[in-house]
Order: structure tokens, then C-alpha cells, then sequence
């Protein structure tokens, strides 16, 4: 168990198993929480400057800034849904913040996390819908807008950008 304190930025890195061995992929970060007010909140998270973008190596990734508002409980989790023009999924990543599991991490009001998220396709994405469920249940979280309003379907949309930059492969 983890219990992230005082100023320190924790990076998270992530493990795939490829052909060739294990690939270590950067999943965010655990930081000192920011002022900055959240767009939306669901599941006793709040959301703010999430982004969607095409990376140079034609991923698109998927990045969110989360505040806590304690602990999450051992079952939350985040769905990622990559929806095409046509209004196709195309491409999903769901699990819980960061890839750990929410029972693991000592998660308080004074934390915020950064999550981020690959998702790949064949075919181009036009936005994603995300938001938080409980993975043994299925059931989705009430999403809100920052002034209390409730989301449709409980999942809030953020349309792909072009170009994330060098820097956010």
C-alpha cells in the first residue's frame, strides 16, 4: 500500500510484455494537488484539463488530470471509449487510475493524479467518451458537470486534436 505525502511528484511507470520482453510505458503521475477547479465529477473523482490527441506515431492518447476526494474503494475504475466519425468504437482502454489498483494507493484530497491512456486503432478516432464504473458491478458513476448538472449517460466527451507534440508520445 502506497500512501503518496508532502510535495513529492511520484512518476508511475507501467510494464507491457511484448516478443522481445518487457516494455516499460509511462501511466502518469501521482503529485501534489494544483487549484485548478474540475471540468466534471464522477464516482467521488473530479476531472479537469482532459486532453485527446494523435500522437507523431499516430496513437491517440488519451491524458486527464483526476482529483481524489478520498479513497476510491477496491472496484473503481475508468472507461476510455475511442469513438470514430460514424459513431463506431473503435478503440477502448479502461482500468483503474494509473493502472493500480484504487485499493492500493492511500488516496486523499491533498493528491491529484495525472492518467494517461493509449489508445489504438486501425481506424481514425473523432472523440472520446469517458467516465468512472465499478468494474464488478458494470455500473457507471454519475457524471457532473462542474456546475452540479448531470452528463449524458454518464460519460463526458472530449474531441481528438490533431497533433499532441513531440513531447506526448
Amino acid at each position: 500500500e502506497y500512501s503518496p505525502a508532502g510535495d513529492k511528484t511520484i512518476e508511475i511507470i507501467g510494464a507491457d510484455y511484448a516478443e522481445n520482453g518487457p516494455m516499460g510505458h509511462w501511466r502518469g503521475t501521482i503529485q501534489p494537488k494544483d487549484n485548478q477547479a474540475a471540468e466534471w465529477s464522477a464516482g467521488r473523482l473530479g476531472f479537469g484539463a482532459s486532453t485527446v490527441c494523435e500522437t507523431a506515431e499516430g496513437r491517440v492518447m488519451f491524458e486527464s488530470l483526476i482529483q481524489p476526494d478520498g479513497p476510491l474503494g477496491d472496484t473503481r475504475s475508468l472507461f476510455v471509449q475511442l469513438i470514430s466519425g460514424a459513431g463506431q468504437l473503435v478503440s477502448q482502454n479502461d482500468g483503474p487510475p494509473l493502472g493500480i489498483p484504487p485499493g492500493r494507493l492511500k488516496l486523499s484530497r491533498d493528491v491529484q493524479l495525472v492518467d494517461r491512456r493509449p489508445l489504438d486503432s486501425n481506424e481514425p478516432g473523432s472523440f472520446v467518451f469517458f467516465g468512472v464504473y465499478d468494474f464488478a458491478t458494470g455500473e457507471r458513476a454519475e457524471a457532473l458537470t462542474a456546475d452540479g448538472e448531470p452528463v449524458e449517460n454518464n460519460a463526458y466527451r472530449v474531441d481528438v486534436q490533431d497533433y499532441c507534440g513531440a513531447d506526448r508520445n
